[in-house]
């Protein structure tokens, strides 16, 4: 488990336990414009697919090496990391000019490795998910599974940068099912946390169960563990 998530977790088991959330001060939606990255930068182990016309036997599927090259026919390596797909096929358009004429070269990512976000909580699969570029905290919760029946979506937090002075950003996700209200939903970033809380009756049960749960065998309740469980168990 990284030590980014371990951090998170323990402020959330505070928040479940005390009631309230574990952050304060958060921002609003409203304070962070809905903006998302226009380009995506390509990084180890990223892996791309390059066609060449009229040469389409010089068409490669390549994965960025660590140390940010890769390979190609005629022009050999080519130091391609923290560039855009678009400046890629730019670089590459010029270096196989020297050997075809009028190339038209096209770079697309079919494999996004290097960035990632975190989706936990009240989802159906907790995890890390690739960083795309172009992804709300809607779209992150759909690749994720959807949200449970348990989720508060009022209020989903945000959380985004060092974990020591994070940015907490309120995320009403609600208005964004029921209203379509694309205002209300964020791009993300690379590494951001998108944690979607349990709502009142789901924590209130959850905080029945931690107190209860020594005493499952006796009671003969069943073997259902607490979110907060289920989200250590998963990473």
């Amino acid at each position: 488990m990284t030590r980014r998530l371990l951090i998170l977790i323990g402020l959330l088991m505070v928040g479940l336990i005390t009631g309230c959330t574990a952050f304060h001060g958060a921002g609003t939606v409203s304070d962070y414009p809905v903006v998302r990255e226009e380009t995506y930068h390509l990084q180890a182990p990223d892996e791309i697919e390059i066609s060449v016309l009229p040469q389409e036997e010089l068409n490669r599927g390549v994965t960025i090496r660590p140390d940010g090259k890769i390979s190609l026919p005629l022009i050999g390596d080519v130091f391609v990391e923290g560039m855009t797909p678009m400046e890629v096929s730019s670089k590459l358009t010029e270096e196989f000019s020297k050997y075809v004429k009028n190339p038209v070269v096209a770079v697309i990512v079919t494999g996004f490795h290097s960035k990632k976000v975190y989706v936990i909580g009240e989802v159906e699969r907790q995890g890390v998910y690739p960083y795309t570029g172009e992804m709300t905290a809607f779209e992150a919760v759909e690749e994720a599974g959807s949200f449970t029946r348990r989720a508060a979506l009022g209020r989903v937090i945000l959380v985004r940068g060092d974990l020591k002075n994070p940015k907490v950003i309120d995320v009403d996700l609600k208005r964004v099912v029921k209203e379509g209200m694309k205002q209300n939903d964020l791009f993300l970033q690379p590494d951001d946390i998108v944690y979607i809380p349990p709502n009142g009756f789901a924590k209130a049960g959850y905080a029945i169960e931690q107190v209860l749960f020594p005493f499952m065998p006796i009671l003969g309740v069943g073997s259902s563990l607490t979110s907060v469980r289920s989200l250590e168990e998963t990473f």
